[in-house]
């Protein structure tokens, strides 16, 4: 790949097939500043930011849905469910395991040279390696798309950034609010606090004991003598 080039648009909504050939439609959204259909997930990701790492994820997500009648609600996938062939479970491993995602060490030359494709059935098709097209551009407008393509790639790689501060803030955010709930739920006495307060009112029990006993003592002592005796009429 020794120019620069993306599509950037690759989902099952842009891609038709005419005469056993795919159609790739929208080319021109990158150059209008469309936003990619999988950019909620592309923001997830730490280096699937280049043009060809987009094109390679996109592919892949989009394989995938072909493959499975589903779409992929996780950026990442290391583990695929059974009923597609070994080749093929290999290229999505290629496009959408967590390691891939996180080095985007893919390329499209990776996935051209892959034996799920050059072993892939032409339908009758003879292949030239010869039948491409050709689309003469004049220098100033080569060097026009140049800078899109840079400047698609650096907004992704910012957003990225982005996102990930606000997942860091928001765990943090969370975290504060933990921490803060918790302090304001008045704790539990712990058993010595609770055996101090239980024998707290042990003096007034004293004080009651006490009294008691005085007036038991007055009254064991009283003498009886001293009382008068009174005559009844």
């Amino acid at each position: 790949m020794g120019q620069i080039a993306l599509y950037g648009h690759i989902h099952a909504g842009n891609i038709a097939i005419e005469n056993q050939r795919v159609l790739l439609l929208d080319i021109e959204n990158v150059l209008v500043g469309v936003p990619c259909v999988y950019r909620p997930y592309l923001l997830e990701l730490k280096r699937t930011h280049t043009a060809e790492a987009v094109d390679v994820y996109c592919f892949g997500r989009t394989l995938y849905e072909m493959a499975y009648a589903d779409t992929l609600e996780t950026c990442s996938l290391d583990r695929f469910s059974e009923g597609v062939s070994n080749e093929l479970e290999s290229v999505l491993h290629l496009c959408l395991s967590s390691t891939s995602c996180k080095h985007g060490s893919t390329t499209i030359d990776d996935l051209l040279h892959h034996r799920f494709f050059t072993r892939a059935t032409l339908n009758g098709l003879t292949p030239h390696s010869d039948e491409r097209g050709h689309l003469k551009i004049p220098l100033g407008v080569k060097e026009q798309i140049r800078q899109v393509i840079i400047g698609t790639e650096t907004r992704l790689k910012n957003d990225q950034k982005l996102r990930k501060r606000e997942s860091v803030w928001r765990s943090m955010s969370s975290l504060a609010e933990t921490v803060r709930s918790h302090s304001s739920v008045p704790s539990t006495p712990t058993p010595l606090e609770r055996c101090a307060s239980e024998a707290s009112p042990q003096p007034a029990c004293n004080v009651t004991s006490a009294g008691r006993g005085a007036l038991l003592h007055a009254i064991c002592s009283f003498d009886k003598s001293r009382l008068a005796r009174i005559e009844s009429r």
